[in-house]
């Protein structure tokens, strides 16, 4: 039997296979706002209309309950234990899908805040190094020093913002 290979929607609509359907909803409402056609210019609207495409049938899948059960199965994603259900060994395998999803997203979004961090440490130091070259280029040798410092937190700081928006 060939296996059919599904697009992520989840990865589309950027949100995890654990949200609800609110959630769905307003991340297709950013997306739908954010890539409508009309917003592009003639030469990049082909381009938002593909984007438009991608974003409308990853949206029909999940905001239906039941095509988003079948989608979740065939994409090998089990439904979520009920609250109640703590019985050892019963859907074992669905259960630890689940934990390992929602810990990949809770460790995805902890680089991220780590990274955030980051980039507000190098932007303060920038603006630091700026003011004391500002103050030090009386003196040429201070002067390129401070600008070669400022040159390395400002790449420092377009690599943590580029890592922190990942």
């Amino acid at each position: 039997m060939k296996q059919i290979k599904l697009p992520n929607y989840y990865r589309i609509l950027g949100i995890s296979p654990l949200a609800d359907q609110d959630r769905v909803r307003r991340a297709y409402r950013a997306l739908a706002k954010r890539y409508h056609p009309d917003t592009y210019p003639p030469e990049r609207q082909a381009w938002a209309k593909k984007q438009m495409t991608r974003i409308n049938a990853a949206y029909q899948i999940l905001q239906d309950a039941q095509r988003r059960a079948d989608y979740d199965r065939q994409r090998g994603y089990a439904a979520p234990p009920p609250a109640g259900a703590s019985t050892p060994g019963a859907d074992a395998g669905s259960t630890t899908l689940w934990r390992r999803q929602r810990a990949r997203e809770r460790a995805r979004r902890r680089q991220a805040r780590r990274w955030q961090r980051l980039a507000t440490a190098s932007a303060v130091a920038l603006a630091a190094g700026i003011l004391i070259a500002l103050l030090a280029a009386r003196t040429r040798p201070a002067g390129i020093i401070v600008i070669a410092i400022n040159g390395a937190i400002a790449i420092l700081l377009a690599a943590s913002l580029i890592m922190a928006n990942r």
